[in-house]
């Protein structure tokens, strides 16, 4: 199949090889260049020809914010037509094979299943500091993240129900739950963690961009569990939208909402073939979506697969505008590194990595750093040390972490209630303490991200150059 046919075929154009006046636009290689105001505060930055700098404030440091603007979705499945390639060419579905109503089963099955993805995720990125943190992140990493899956899930067997014609049929359908699994794995962050809210709206009446301030009506922030962001943005005329990030949320919250907009993005035959399994594949596939993170299974091993494959991938670079993908900073692999644990790690307690005493945060020696340099490998960060001590001297020196003050550059901790007496009696050897040996982190924000922090933590702390204890409250 010809590239131009493949991509007719994926944007649902006629196949033929005159197009319709209205298939041009999407086929361009390169449309015309579009007379738009990229700001929407009005500076013209003009460049050493005296001519106009339509992306200017793209390129200054910091950046302005402009908001995101609401591309149509043929617009953002061309962006990312060649991961939508990459799929078609896996699953290996004809031209000539297709529904009952003569429409192409690809596109049946997968391309609507993504455009519908489209609608709700559009350009919103896939975390606020982490990875696919840039706009169109979260469609790109859900795309990237699916086709990861559905190979690991090419590779593994489903469990048998014993009958070797059963066992077929649930298996290509369990292979595209998969698909599906990990293509929404992330959507519950648009329930949970984010609030997109209006930034411009058009006025069409005339034919500019009005500031949501200067707007005459009040307009509420999208509800994903009542429309797709698509249809709350032309309801309400949104040009250009803004995506907050909620101060109140719990880390990894989204995962339990995982299934929650299933049945409005998985329908027609996407629906109908996970229904024709001999078992009850939609409840399993629901299961898997809801507890991934922490369960096995096929589905859930196949999806946890694909999320932390195209993690992995995206956290060791970043992307910019000017210069294309660089490779992330060595200090921003080993904060990434970090808040990547932060799911893994046990919080205030005996064995715990890391601890939040007086609204500081701290994190133990040698176990904390030794789970952050096997991450680290297991990621493939390049130019990171290969013991502890030389990873505490670089996380010093990037001001991740920190002496405890001049004199003391570890804290000792015990957890418990203490009192001054209890102090008097282990400095006179009455009592014996078992101590966590500790290290400050620089800025809480290094781990927590924006998310909570765990409660303040009761004990006594040492500082043993200095001779000094601290009774901590909770």
């Amino acid at each position: 199949m010809s590239f131009v046919s493949s991509m007719k075929m994926l944007f649902g154009l006629s196949t033929s090889t005159k197009p319709n006046s209205g298939d041009v636009e999407v086929l361009k290689d390169e449309p015309e260049p579009l007379q738009l105001q990229t700001n929407v505060t009005g500076e013209i930055y003009l460049d050493i020809y005296n001519r106009r700098v339509h992306d200017a404030e793209a390129q200054f440091y910091p950046l302005k914010v402009n908001g995101l603007s609401v591309f149509c979705v043929d617009a953002i499945l061309k962006r990312y037509k060649d991961q939508i390639i990459a799929l078609e060419q896996h699953v290996d579905i004809g031209l000539h094979r297709t529904t009952e109503d003569g429409v192409n089963l690809f596109e049946a099955r997968y391309l609507n299943v993504i455009r519908k993805l489209a609608e709700y995720v559009h350009m919103l990125p896939a975390s606020e500091y982490h990875h696919h943190s840039q706009p169109g992140g979260l469609f790109r990493h859900s795309l990237d993240a699916a086709l990861i899956a559905l190979r690991k899930a090419d590779n593994q067997l489903p469990p048998t129900v014993g009958k070797v014609d059963l066992d077929a049929q649930r298996r290509v359908r369990y292979m595209y739950a998969a698909w599906v699994g990990a293509l929404l794995h992330d959507t519950g962050k648009i329930l949970t963690d984010m609030q997109v809210s209006a930034y411009t709206i058009y006025d069409d009446k005339n034919n500019q961009s009005v500031p949501i301030a200067s707007w005459d009506k009040p307009i509420k922030p999208w509800i994903p569990q009542i429309e797709t962001l698509i249809e709350w943005a032309t309801r309400n005329k949104v040009e250009r939208y803004f995506v907050h990030f909620r101060a109140s949320r719990v880390h990894k919250e989204h995962v339990s909402s995982g299934a929650t907009l299933l049945p409005h993005i998985l329908k027609g035959e996407g629906l109908e073939f996970i229904m024709d399994s001999p078992d009850d594949l939609y409840s399993n596939l629901t299961s898997a979506l809801n507890g991934y993170a922490h369960i096995n299974g096929y589905l859930a091993t196949a999806i946890r697969f694909g999320d932390s494959v195209s993690t992995a991938k995206d956290v060791k670079t970043m992307a910019t505008s000017a210069f294309g993908t660089l490779k992330k900073s060595r200090m921003m692999s080993i904060v990434d590194t970090m808040r990547s644990l932060k799911s893994k790690w046990n919080f205030n307690g005996e064995k715990s990595h890391a601890f939040v005493i007086g609204d500081c945060v701290f994190i133990r020696w040698q176990s904390a750093f030794d789970g952050i340099l096997k991450a680290a490998r297991a990621n493939q960060f390049d130019a990171l040390p290969t013991d502890t001590k030389s990873l505490l001297e670089m996380m010093e020196d990037f001001r991740i972490v920190e002496p405890f003050d001049k004199e003391n550059r570890f804290a000792l901790f015990a957890i418990g209630k203490f009192t001054e007496q209890d102090v008097i009696n282990i400095i006179d050897e009455k009592i014996s303490i078992s101590w966590i040996e500790l290290i400050k982190v620089v800025y809480r924000e290094w781990i927590y991200d924006s998310d909570p922090v765990h409660p303040n933590l009761e004990g006594l702390l040492y500082l043993s150059t200095s001779k000094k204890y601290f009774i901590t409250k909770e």
